[in-house]
């Protein structure tokens, strides 16, 4: 089924619905190596192959620099290899860009089962948390015998199996707190980007939906849950919901009621049972594939490549690649409202929360929403109109000034201000990051922009 109807997709808010919204937090550090080739170094250290993933995680600090996950992994690979005073040079390194985050405290274990004084002569002297690793509790003492050394110092294992004994204990320990059907989905996947026949900027994937193929499914961030139109239900030969209307689906163009249902859906790998999905009257454009599919995962959207990689998160948080330096600019923090990304942007300078969206293929704001940025409708703008989840409304266009988010500045940028829509924040579309690839990291709550 392929639904060619070009559309300007604006937001839905799903009311009367109990929604399983994603913890909010505001998550000052950031991850640089999340690159697919961090993530395929990190594959090939699993099973074994040292050798091939050291030229991956040598690809990925080309890349990102400094970045101490690389490191601490290159580390790894080094001391499984035997290869000890590379192993002691790139745990060093790890230690002095991971700091008391995770890569640092990793490396130095690892090191002081191979080189006590080695490790000391590289631990900084005001780092508290890493010097009370040191026997004795380095500078600052540890007179209770306590902490991470004592455990060092007494273990017989080889410095070898300490690395892994280490990634297994992570695993094992992330796969703890994850719930029964979390775990049971794949650790890693890839969802081919099909051609885009609509003339925008979207995102489209192939899913199947009780076995039935949907050519093209909207991946939209904007979007908290999956979405369907009944005529879909109805061109693919599904029965549609029976009864009065569970919900509203509320966005750019009005409201329509709606309905939820209980599918198999399945996009890439990812197979999803007994899922519910949201069902509007009428929906002239491809379904959306919406947050509440895909928020297990970490994903890397590569439209350059063609795919986007996914890796569940609790197998993404233990190969501890979220405890890298702080304050990268291309790690744009966000916030979650519900299952939305909400992003800082500056508009002419000025400090605007936005839902990263990209299911929208331009940058849209309510007049309300414009007026709250401190930014005047000009006299001179392109009428238009726009199709959204709730139905058609007229729209006015214009260029701001500078709308800038992390390493993304643009001047001169056309926005549009959309009379008649139900949306809690403005939002960022393809228009302005489409032609970057980047990372949505739900560990550390980061987007993660790694160039064109």
């Amino acid at each position: 089924m392929s639904y060619k109807k070009s559309l300007h997709k604006g937001r839905m808010l799903l009311l009367g619905l109990a929604l399983a919204g994603v913890a909010s937090g505001f998550a000052i550090q950031s991850a640089d190596a999340v690159s697919a080739d961090f993530i395929e170094g990190t594959q090939l250290y699993q099973r074994k192959q040292y050798r091939a993933a050291l030229a991956k995680f040598a690809a990925t600090l080309k890349a990102y620099p400094g970045d101490g996950s690389c490191y601490y992994y290159m580390g790894a690979c080094y001391q499984n290899l035997r290869d000890i005073p590379h192993a002691k040079q790139m745990y060093a390194e790890a230690i002095k860009y991971g700091k008391s985050q995770p890569p640092g405290e990793n490396a130095l274990k690892a090191l002081l089962a191979i080189d006590v004084e080695y490790a000391k002569s590289v631990v900084p002297p005001w780092n508290w948390k890493l010097q009370k690793m040191l026997p004795g509790g380095g500078r600052f003492g540890n007179p209770d015998g306590t902490g991470p050394m004592q455990t060092a110092s007494s273990s017989s294992a080889s410095s070898s199996s300490r690395v892994q004994t280490y990634a297994r204990s992570a695993s094992s320990s992330a796969s703890s707190t994850q719930s029964a059907s979390d775990a049971s989905l794949p650790a890693n996947g890839k969802i081919p980007i099909v051609d885009n026949p609509f003339g925008n900027n979207m995102t489209y994937v192939t899913g199947y939906i009780n076995g039935k193929k949907v050519d093209h499914m909207l991946f939209d961030t904007g979007a908290e849950m999956v979405l369907f139109g009944r005529n879909h239900l109805r061109d693919l030969g599904i029965p549609e919901p029976t009864g009065p209307a569970t919900s509203t689906v509320k966005g750019v163009g009005g409201s329509q009621d709606a309905w939820r249902m209980q599918v198999d859906l399945q996009v890439g790998n990812i197979q999803r049972h007994n899922f519910t999905i949201t069902v509007q009257q009428q929906m002239n454009a491809a379904p959306l594939l919406g947050q509440n599919f895909y928020k297990d995962y970490q994903c890397q959207v590569d439209k350059p490549g063609r795919q986007i990689v996914l890796t569940r998160s609790d197998v993404y948080k233990s190969s501890i690649a979220s405890a890298t330096p702080y304050g990268n600019v291309n790690n744009v923090p966000f916030t979650r409202q519900g299952n939305l990304v909400v992003v800082q942007v500056e508009i002419n300078g000025r400090r605007v929360p936005m839902v990263l969206d990209t299911g929208a293929d331009k940058t849209q704001f309510t007049k309300e929403q414009l007026a709250q940025a401190a930014v005047t409708i000009p006299q001179d703008v392109t009428v238009g109109s726009m199709n959204g989840v709730g139905g058609q409304t007229t729209s006015v266009m214009f260029p701001v000034s500078r709308v800038k988010m992390g390493p993304i500045d643009k001047s001169n940028f056309p926005i549009t201000v959309v009379q008649q829509a139900h949306m809690p924040y403005p939002l960022l579309g393809q228009d302005f990051f489409g032609d970057y690839r980047y990372s949505i990291d739900t560990v550390n709550n980061a987007i993660k922009f790694q160039g064109r």
